[in-house]
C-alpha cells in the first residue's frame, strides 16, 4: 500500500514537472488592493523590463479613489524573486480624475540603472518616473492635443524603442491619432509636443478614429524588434499603430524605417505610411472593435479584436477575430486575411472584451522550435445570464497562435475551439486582463481584477482586488 501511494505521488510530481506539461493554473491575490473596476476603465497594465535575463515585473492599477495610481512589483529592483510582489506603492496623487488605461515602459540591465515611466490620462496626459528603487517622481503634464471634438480622449499608449527613447500615442478629442516623442529630434532632453499622424491629403483616418467609451481601446501599438536568429529574418524595428475607424475597419499606421536610427516621426518629414492613405487590415468589412496586437515573428504582427456590437437576437455574443500583418522593409505591409478565434464575449454598450496579446520566445530564438516566437491572446468571456445586467465579465481564457503551423492556423489541438481557461470556471473577474511574458520567453503572468464591495471608498463604487496567475501555456 505504501509503495502504491508513493507511485501515485511520483506520478503526480512527474505530471507537474515533465517537459511540455504545465501545472494547473491558479489565481493568487496581490493583497491590499482597492482598484477601480468600473466599466469605463481598463484598470490594469503590466510590464517586464529587461534585467539581465531576470523578471522585473510592475503591475499598475487605477485605484478606487480615481486619483492615486499604484504599482506592485517583483524582481531584482525591489529585492524579491518573482512572483513575490511587494505591497502597492502610491505613485503620488493626480490632480483630477484618472481615467485609467495606464501605459508603462522601462529599461535597464541592473537594479541601479533601472528606469520606469507610467502614463495616464487625467485632466491631460501625465507621466511619472522612477529610477532604481527610489521614490516615484511627481506627475508631469504632457498636455493634450490642441483640438476639441466628439471623441473621448483615449488612454495613452507608450513604447520605448531603446534606452532614453519613448513614443506616446493618443486618440484625441478630434478623433485623430497623435504622437508625442522623446527626445525631440535635434535635442537631447525635450518632448516633441503633440503631432497629428492622421491628417494629410486624402487620409481616410482624418477625424475618423473610433471614440473609446468602454473597456478596451480602438488603438494598439506594437514595436516589432524581436530577432529570430535567422539572418534572413532580421528585426525591422518598425512601429505599428493599429486603429479602428468609425466604420469599425482596422488600419495600420506604420513607421516603416528603423525607429531607433534617425527617428523622425513628424508626419510631414518622417517615414509613416501616410502617403498611401494607410493600409487596411480587414478590407472594408467593418465589425472590428477593442483591438489588441503583438509581435508575431518572423517579421509579422498578430492583430486581434472582438467583432464589435452585435444584435440582441444573437444575445450580444461577439467572436474574437485575428489575422497576421506581414511587415515589409521600406514599404507597406501585407495581410493574410481574418479568421475567427471564437469567444464568446458579452458585447453590449457598457463593456468591450478587449483582447490582450503577448509574444512567447527569446531574442535570437529559432521560430521553428516548439515554443519560440508564438503568440497567445488572453480575453475575458461572458458571464452566463445575458447582457445588460449588473454583472459583467467572466472567466479569463486564451488561445495560441503558433508560427510553426500553417499561416492563419490556430492551435486547435487543445481545448474546445482552441480556447483554454486560466484557472477554473469559478474564477470570475469583472475587468479586462493584463499579461506579460517572462524574460525566459516561455512563462506568462496574467493579471485580472474582481469586484470586492468591502473595499469601496463609498457606496456605489466599483472597486476590487487584483489576482495573478503564472504558468506556461
Amino acid at each position: 500500500m505504501r509503495n502504491a501511494r508513493l507511485a501515485i505521488v511520483l506520478a503526480a510530481c512527474y505530471a507537474l514537472l515533465a517537459p511540455g506539461v504545465s501545472p494547473a493554473q491558479t489565481w493568487t491575490q496581490i493583497k491590499n488592493a482597492s482598484v477601480d473596476v468600473d466599466a469605463m476603465n481598463t484598470p490594469l497594465t503590466a510590464t517586464n523590463i529587461p534585467m539581465s535575463g531576470k523578471d522585473n515585473i510592475d503591475v499598475y492599477a487605477t485605484w478606487g479613489d480615481d486619483t492615486t495610481p499604484r504599482v506592485a512589483s517583483c524582481g531584482p529592483v525591489v529585492n524579491t524573486t518573482c512572483p513575490t510582489f511587494t505591497g502597492w506603492v502610491k505613485i503620488n496623487t493626480l490632480s483630477g480624475f484618472n481615467f485609467g488605461t495606464e501605459s508603462a515602459v522601462g529599461w535597464g540591465t541592473t537594479p541601479s540603472n533601472a528606469h520606469r515611466a507610467v502614463f495616464v490620462t487625467a485632466q491631460d496626459v501625465e507621466y511619472a518616473t522612477r529610477d532604481g528603487n527610489q521614490a516615484w517622481s511627481h506627475w508631469t503634464s504632457l498636455g493634450t492635443p490642441p483640438a476639441n471634438g466628439p471623441c473621448l480622449l483615449s488612454g495613452p499608449q507608450a513604447i520605448s524603442q531603446a534606452k532614453n527613447m519613448i513614443s506616446v500615442f493618443l486618440v484625441g478629442a478630434d478623433c485623430n491619432l497623435w504622437i508625442n516623442y522623446f527626445p525631440k529630434q535635434g535635442t537631447t532632453n525635450s518632448w516633441s509636443g503633440w503631432l497629428n499622424l492622421t491628417v494629410g491629403p486624402g487620409s481616410p483616418l482624418s477625424n475618423n478614429i473610433q471614440s473609446v467609451g468602454s473597456q478596451g481601446s480602438s488603438m494598439a501599438v506594437v514595436y516589432s524588434n524581436l530577432n529570430t536568429g535567422n539572418p534572413k529574418q532580421t528585426a525591422l524595428n518598425q512601429i505599428h499603430v493599429l486603429v479602428v475607424d468609425n466604420s469599425q475597419n482596422v488600419w495600420d499606421v506604420n513607421y516603416y524605417d528603423d525607429a531607433t536610427i534617425d527617428y523622425d516621426p513628424d508626419p510631414t518629414t518622417g517615414s509613416w505610411s501616410l502617403t498611401d492613405t494607410n493600409v487596411t487590415v480587414e478590407p472594408n468589412s467593418g465589425g472590428w472593435n477593442a483591438i489588441g496586437a503583438a509581435v508575431s515573428p518572423p517579421q509579422a504582427i498578430a492583430v486581434f479584436a472582438d467583432q464589435g456590437t452585435v444584435s440582441s437576437t444573437a444575445g450580444f455574443q461577439a467572436p474574437l477575430l485575428g489575422q497576421q500583418l506581414i511587415e515589409e522593409d521600406g514599404s507597406l505591409p501585407s495581410t493574410t486575411g481574418a479568421i475567427t478565434v471564437n469567444g464568446p464575449f458579452e458585447d453590449d454598450d457598457d463593456f468591450l472584451a478587449a483582447p490582450v496579446p503577448v509574444t512567447f520566445g527569446k531574442q535570437d530564438a529559432n521560430c521553428n522550435s516548439s515554443r519560440a516566437c508564438k503568440n497567445a491572446v488572453f480575453f475575458i468571456t461572458d458571464i452566463p445570464g445575458g447582457p445588460n445586467g449588473n454583472t459583467k465579465g467572466g472567466n479569463i481564457r486564451y488561445s495560441i497562435w503558433g508560427v510553426d503551423v500553417p499561416a492563419d492556423a490556430w492551435n486547435l489541438t487543445v481545448g474546445t475551439n482552441g480556447i483554454k481557461m486560466v484557472g477554473t470556471a469559478s474564477d470570475v473577474f469583472n475587468a479586462n486582463p493584463a499579461a506579460v511574458v517572462s524574460q525566459d520567453g516561455a512563462t506568462v503572468y496574467v493579471f485580472a481584477a474582481r469586484t470586492n464591495p468591502t473595499l469601496c471608498v463609498q457606496s456605489g463604487d466599483d472597486c476590487g482586488s487584483v489576482y495573478y496567475a503564472r504558468f506556461t501555456p
